[in-house]
């Protein structure tokens, strides 16, 4: 009469990628280092009750954990007449998912799926150079997907279901240069550091539950942590056209899906907290697009130097939960946030001794939406929604040369900081019965800055521009109706710009001109 049951399904990728250089190359006609790797977790699983106490428990694990890392390095100094690239690349993904159904008396439900992607990609040459040009090149892709979905069915009747997909703080994506202070000599061939990301995580979880007494809290949540990262740092440097580069793709999705019929029904999650939260979607702060130059290194280009760091059109955080519920008495709080936390960052803080143009670009590009929608048909009714949509403080856009020298053969010398940031935050609660209460609380927000900085000393060249533009958009919209013998409604919608996210275009103090 009774049917408990606990279902597990793990799966766990560990096998690294490596591709490695470590002993001395006197001579060659060229050198190519590469590491490329494929990996996929994936668990499953599914399950049906049936009992006048039917109780289920599915936990599910899918990882590609960090040692499953792809590395290709060159770790001993390289002579080549030729060219010399180092390659990494690796597309990662892990897929968790959830199908459980019960029906019975006392009917219980809960599902806890995770899917994780911890693995880097590096390319990385770590001694000096003497070639005809060289390639560092690192594209990872990392996709990491958590499904569950929930049936309960009973006279006592409670869901439970946390989906988690992840993109952790050390699945980051390098390509580096560091020499420490050896010559990195690429004679007149190009110099291209670049690495370039795409991280997406998305978390679906979807409830329905039938009782005369029914309790529903489900969670989704999507996080992408993971760096990219364009590093230089050496002693001197030569080449033809250089070329530093950070480009990143990071989306986050976080689905809540709940139904549910019931006598006395508690719906979404009651506690507004962040252990309670129904769907949060992050792009953090240690997801940071950079590229840079380090101080020390003295670069001497035939051609035009480039330093950019991006975040490519589709990047954002999009958080949505959906609820529609009925019965007798009926009681929901629910929660939706998305937050971009990454900044954007490209800096050149060493020497340019020769170039035939400089420009030092960081763009940034965030969709941020998040909202609440719940129907709820009773004879009482108690419903509240709050968002939070933000591109946060730490999401910075800056663009800058040091204090360094910096002289032009020929060309321009370009700093510019671009920002195209769109939030917006939307509720709408319904409600039908005798006796209804909405609360409504949107709020879109843009807290980050948008900075253009030159500090150097230039000579040469024809001119020099420095530039910073944000095109900052932020739209709440708040609706709590109802249609009732008696209703109390509040909304309040709150759409901000703040102090912090200031736009600013600096030549700085101690910086010279004589171009």
């Amino acid at each position: 009469l009774d049917n408990a049951g606990a279902y597990s399904a793990v799966a766990l990728l560990d096998g690294a990628t490596t591709a490695e250089l470590a002993s001395p190359v006197l001579a060659s006609g060229s050198v190519a280092v590469a590491a490329d790797s494929r990996a996929a977790a994936s668990a499953a699983t599914k399950s049906f009750g049936l009992g006048l106490l039917a109780v289920g428990v599915s936990v599910v694990d899918a990882e590609v954990r960090a040692a499953a890392a792809a590395r290709a390095s060159i770790l001993s100094s390289v002579r080549s007449s030729g060219a010399v690239s180092v390659t990494a690349a690796a597309a990662n993904a892990a897929t968790a998912t959830t199908d459980a159904a019960s029906i019975g008396l006392v009917s219980v439900g809960v599902s806890i799926p995770t899917a994780a992607i911890a693995a880097a990609t590096r390319a990385e040459l770590r001694a000096g150079l003497d070639a005809q040009g060289l390639s560092v090149v690192a594209t990872g892709t990392n996709t990491a997907t958590t499904t569950v979905a929930l049936v309960s069915v009973g006279v006592v009747s409670g869901s439970g279901a946390g989906a988690v997909a992840e993109v952790r703080d050390t699945a980051t994506v390098i390509a580096e240069v560091a020499a420490g202070t050896a010559s990195v000599l690429a004679g007149t061939g190009a110099l291209v550091v670049r690495a370039t990301s795409t991280n997406t995580a998305t978390a679906s979880a979807k409830g329905t539950s039938g009782a005369l007494v029914g309790v529903q809290g489900l969670v989704s949540s999507a996080r992408v942590d993971a760096a990219t990262r364009a590093l230089v740092a050496a002693g001197p440097v030569t080449s033809g056209a250089a070329t530093v580069a950070a480009s990143a793709g990071n989306s986050v999705d976080a689905t809540t899906d709940i139904f549910g019929i019931a006598v006395i029904g508690i719906s979404g999650v009651p506690g507004l907290t962040d252990a309670g939260s129904a769907a949060k979607a992050i792009v953090g702060t240690a997801a940071e697009v950079r590229a840079a130059v380090a101080a020390g290194t003295s670069l001497a280009a035939t051609g035009v130097l480039t330093v950019s760091a991006t975040t490519r059109e589709g990047s954002g955080a999009h958080a949505t939960l959906g609820s529609g519920s009925g019965g007798g008495v009926d009681i929901g709080g629910f929660y939706a946030q998305a937050l971009v936390q990454a900044p954007v960052t490209a800096t050149y803080d060493g020497d340019v001794t020769a170039a035939r143009g400089v420009a030092v670009t960081a763009n940034g590009r965030a969709d941020v939406t998040a909202s609440v929608s719940a129907t709820s048909i009773a004879l009482g009714s108690i419903a509240g929604g709050a968002v939070d949509a933000e591109v946060q403080t730490t999401a910075d856009v800056t663009a800058r040369y040091g204090t360094g020298v910096l002289v032009l053969t020929s060309g321009t010398v370009t700093i510019a900081a671009v920002v195209d940031n769109d939030v917006t935050a939307t509720t709408d609660m319904v409600g039908g019965g005798v006796v209804v209460v909405g609360v409504s609380v949107p709020t879109a927000r843009i807290d980050a800055s948008t900075t253009a900085d030159f500090g150097g000393r230039l000579t040469g060249g024809t001119g020099l521009g420095v530039r910073a533009t944000a095109d900052n958009t932020v739209t709440a919209t708040s609706g709590a109706r109802a249609y009732a013998g008696i209703g109390v409604t509040s909304s309040s919608a709150a759409a901000i710009v703040s102090s912090d996210a200031v736009t600013q275009a600096r030549i700085l103090s101690g910086a010279t001109v004589d171009a």
